[in-house]
Order: C-alpha cells, then sequence, then structure tokens
C-alpha cells in the first residue's frame, strides 16, 4: 500500500492502484473495482497489472505509469479534497471507457441518499423500492445536466466533481435493498484519450443533504467566475428586463408540412399531414390575450419560416409564403410592439434536413468512419435529416438573422432549438473536426450572437455549459421512469 496525506485526511491506495482507503475524521471510505474497456468489450480489471510506481517526495500524490495510460492520485491542498487525472498514451486508442476511480462502497442505511444531476435533479434513496440503473449517463445531456454527484448518510457524505466533464460519463445501480453505486467512466475523444481526465472527490465531516451538494457547487462555480446572473446579462442586452415578470405564450403553429419520411406522418389520414394558421390570424390570437388582461407576455410563434415547423432548416427565409410572407410576419411583430409584448422566434440550427436547400453533406456531423447517418434519421417533420456540425451553425445564424434585420422583422428572442437539450456531437470530418467541448462553444457561439444582438436568447431544456449564454429555457422536466 501507498499513502498520501494532509491535515485533513489519509489515503492508503493499492499497489496496483485499483483501489483506494480514504480516513477523514471518524469516517472511512473505500473505491475499489477500477477497470477499462476494449473496444471489444473486453473488461479488464487494474488489479491485473503491476504499474510502474512514482511517489511524491512531500507524500501528497501517487502516479501510476501502465502501457495504456498514466493515472495520478493527489491532495491538491489541505482540504479533504483528492484529486484524480487520467491521460492516455498512444497505444490507448484501442480503450472505449476506463473506470478510474472505483465505486466508492456503501453500506444500506435508512439515511442514505444519492443526488444524481438527471434533469432537475434526481434524489434516490436507499430504501427507494425500485431498481434503478443507467449504463451511459453522458454529462451535458438530460441524465447528466451538472458534472457532479453527490451521497450521504448519517455518518459520511462526499461530494464528486467532474473537472473535465465533456468526455465523460457517469454510471450508477440501484438494486432494492442496497446502497446505490456510482462511478466515473471516461471515454474517448474523437477517439483518442490522449488528454487530461479530472475530478474531485470532497468528503465531509458534518451532516449533508442535497442543498449542502448545490450550494457547495455553485461556490465552486463562484470562485471559478462561472456564474452569470440575469442582472448582468441585462446589462448587456437591456431587452432582457422587459422580460421579467412576462408570461411565456406558446403561441399558434403557423404551418407544418410532415414529409412522408417522417416517423410523425400520417398515412391513414394524410390530410393532418399539414396545417396551416395565417400571419393576420396570429395576430387576431394575440390580441386576443391582451382583451383577457395578459398586461405583458414574451410570445413565442413556431412553423414561421419557409417550409414551417421542423422542415427545410435551416433555411427559414423568406417567412412562409402560405402564412403571409414577409409582410404578414412584419404585421405580427408591429402587433406585439403596439401590445407591449416581446415576440420570439422558435428556430432550428442543428437537424440539418436533405430537402433543405441548404443541405450539404460537406457540412454534416461526419461520424467516425465517414458516415453522416443521424441517429434521428427520419424522426421528425422535415423528413430524412443528417446534423448540421455546430462549427457550421454560426454562419447560418448570421446569415438569417441579418436578413431578417434588413427586411425589418428581427424578433425580440430567439429560441434555438435542441442546442441545450440534446447530446453533444462529435466531429471528424477534416475541415471541420469537432470535440464534444468544442460542440458546446460553438452552441455557446450562437447563443450569444443573438444576445450581441439585442435579442433575448432561450432553447429547450437546460445544460450547465449554456447556463451563462442562456436568458431561459422552455422547459426542465423531472425524471418520469415507470
Amino acid at each position: 500500500m501507498f499513502t498520501i496525506c494532509n491535515k485533513a485526511m489519509t489515503v492508503k491506495i493499492s499497489q496496483s492502484g485499483d483501489s483506494f482507503t480514504a480516513v477523514c475524521g471518524k469516517r472511512r471510505y473505500l473505491a475499489e473495482g477500477a477497470y477499462y474497456e476494449t473496444a471489444t468489450g473486453e473488461r479488464r480489471m487494474f488489479s491485473n497489472f503491476t504499474p510502474k510506481i512514482k511517489e511524491s517526495h512531500d507524500q501528497k500524490s501517487i502516479r501510476f505509469d501502465y502501457e495504456w495510460f498514466v493515472a495520478t492520485v493527489s491532495l491538491p491542498g489541505e482540504e479533504p479534497e483528492l484529486d484524480f487525472e487520467i491521460i492516455g498514451t498512444e497505444t490507448s486508442d484501442h480503450i472505449k471507457a476506463i473506470c478510474w476511480p472505483g465505486a466508492i462502497r456503501r453500506e444500506f442505511s435508512p439515511s442514505g441518499a444519492t443526488v444524481l444531476p438527471i434533469m432537475q435533479g434526481m434524489l434516490l434513496r436507499d430504501t427507494e423500492k425500485k431498481a434503478y440503473n443507467i449504463m451511459e449517463g453522458q454529462f451535458y445531456t438530460r441524465e447528466g445536466t451538472m458534472p457532479w454527484w453527490g451521497q450521504y448518510d448519517e455518518d459520511s457524505a462526499y461530494f464528486a466533481r467532474v473537472i473535465t466533464p465533456f468526455d465523460a460519463q457517469y454510471r450508477y445501480c440501484h438494486d432494492i435493498g442496497t446502497a446505490t453505486s456510482v462511478s466515473i467512466h471516461w471515454i474517448p475523444s474523437l477517439g483518442s484519450f490522449r488528454t487530461s481526465r479530472r475530478m474531485q472527490i470532497r468528503f465531509f465531516d458534518t451532516p449533508c443533504d442535497y442543498v449542502v451538494f448545490a450550494r457547495h457547487y455553485r461556490a465552486l462555480l463562484e470562485r471559478e467566475g462561472e456564474i452569470v446572473t440575469l442582472k448582468q446579462k441585462a446589462e448587456k442586452n437591456p431587452t432582457l428586463e422587459r422580460l421579467i415578470g412576462s408570461p411565456v405564450y406558446n403561441g399558434p403553429l403557423i404551418y407544418y408540412q410532415i414529409e412522408p419520411e417522417s416517423s410523425y406522418y400520417n398515412h391513414e389520414n394524410k390530410e393532418k399531414n399539414t396545417a396551416l394558421v395565417t400571419f393576420d390570424k396570429a395576430c387576431d390570437m394575440i390580441r386576443a390575450q391582451k382583451a383577457k388582461g395578459v398586461e405583458k407576455a414574451y410570445i413565442h410563434i413556431d412553423g414561421w419560416g419557409l417550409g414551417g415547423y421542423d422542415n427545410l432548416c435551416p433555411r427559414v427565409l423568406p417567412p412562409c409564403p402560405k402564412a403571409g410572407g414577409t409582410e404578414g410576419l412584419r404585421r405580427v411583430k408591429e402587433t406585439c410592439r403596439e401590445l407591449d409584448y416581446l415576440l420570439a422566434y422558435h428556430d432550428q440550427y442543428r437537424d440539418f434536413y436533405y430537402i433543405s436547400p441548404d443541405f450539404d453533406p460537406q457540412k454534416a456531423v461526419t461520424h467516425e468512419g465517414g458516415s453522416i447517418t443521424s441517429k434521428e434519421e427520419i424522426v421528425w417533420y422535415g423528413g430524412k435529416e443528417a446534423q448540421l456540425c455546430a462549427k457550421e451553425a454560426l454562419a447560418f445564424v448570421k446569415r438569417n438573422y441579418g436578413q431578417m434585420q434588413e427586411e425589418g422583422i428581427c424578433p425580440d428572442g430567439a429560441y434555438l432549438d435542441v442546442f441545450s437539450a440534446s447530446d453533444l456531437d462529435e466531429c471528424f470530418h477534416e475541415k471541420h473536426r469537432m470535440t464534444r467541448e468544442e460542440c458546446a462553444k460553438a452552441r455557446g457561439a450562437c447563443f450569444d450572437f443573438i444576445r450581441e444582438n439585442q435579442m433575448i436568447v432561450s432553447s429547450e431544456e437546460i445544460m450547465g455549459c449554456f447556463v451563462k449564454h442562456l436568458d431561459l429555457v422552455h422547459h426542465s422536466p423531472y425524471i418520469g421512469w415507470d
């Protein structure tokens, strides 16, 4: 065994680096079971290998050199915090996942609970009478909206923060009558493990719950300058001040045309595959809200573009001709201004429809191996699609909103659909290779362009990496498993 220590804790690490025991005050934590998975799905335990060892002179860190990666455990200061870092070598590209450190072992406790960042948050008690597990809880998706989790009972608590979350998943398992197990899984970035992957575990010697964890995480973000308040956002975009106190009115769906390839296409009642509300009719519907006494409102309209709802993206101009075109949409904007309402458009820069005049396979997300086939290839109204690479999206956003400005139909707000809800994409195209982290930055640049042009910026659900870019999201559901 190897030992590292500081004033707050003592950590003993096994010879193979697969497990550690941390003693903090009167509490003892054991993590074990580290392994990696090969591209063929074979699981290999760390305990089967004998790495080269390098100990620090100050007893603060231990480095384990394996053939495929280097793993380092360290105490960064005098707090009860333990850092983990793993970096792949040139021979690591055959690995598809690394679980290190292993899960912290816990005994069942009537007061025990696990806090998971699923949607608005999930509190999973040890006493839960249903079994739950998730094999790929990717961070910055609905399963991992923030890069942390925590566990506590009456005697112990720890908070795990993933410092490099874009290439990480957590996996958990809850069986009836047992304590929930949670572990980190590092995954490749563009097929490689050759960049640093880091996490930190904070141990607590005082009673904890999910509120303590949430406040601890916020304090970390504040310390790192990652918190941007609504007040700070309004300083850059005064339009946001008008949003406060305004209900979001999901106004009329102007037009939709479901393509035959879409999973939504109604083959039995084909007349249900299209519908139209003119812009003038939309004006009447908006005026009706004022007549009901709604003094302030944020009017959100869908299907206003050239092809209607979820169709022809990212080509949205000219506005839907069947609904009244540019002049009709201008009347909607003038009506909202007259009523002192805010107007926002539903917009979309990820679904990349084959029938769009803008479709270009060279601008699509390209998967490893060269395919552009999407998991959602025929799901949405527009039929067959790929995904537009996020590095290509900003050019279309600038083009569309520049033209709207010229036509006098630019809205007060823009809802960039799915950007804050869909998984972050990787792209292997040689001209616009993109990691998941770069995807987040590219989507964030689209949001920022909207704000820079004095529009309120919104999207679908929420991922932690987009909070500083967004003014609001339109829904944030709770988990609803049966």
